[in-house]
């Protein structure tokens, strides 16, 4: 049976459930946590594509410094949430 990519926007958080994690994905779960004690950011570009499941020739995580704080969680297949 096909696991279905679930979305859920709550308060200032995206949240994806079911998402089965890449190499990509989990580059930024290690490395994001760091970046935001220093600054908020958003993510842009080819990657927002690449989280929601399409198919891209590059796998880059394009960021820029934002103001107004909106985070995503990354939620395995396998985790209770």
């Amino acid at each position: 049976m096909k696991m279905i990519l679930m979305i859920e926007l709550r308060d200032k958080e995206i949240i994806l459930k079911n998402k089965v994690l890449n190499v990509l994905d989990e580059f930024a779960c290690g490395v994001f946590p760091i970046i935001e004690k220093f600054f908020d950011y958003v993510i842009v570009g080819g990657y927002v594509a690449i989280l929601l499941g399409r198919t891209r020739t590059t796998e880059d995580i394009d960021t820029v410094p934002f103001f107004a704080s909106i985070y995503v969680t990354l939620v395995p297949s396998d985790a209770k949430y």
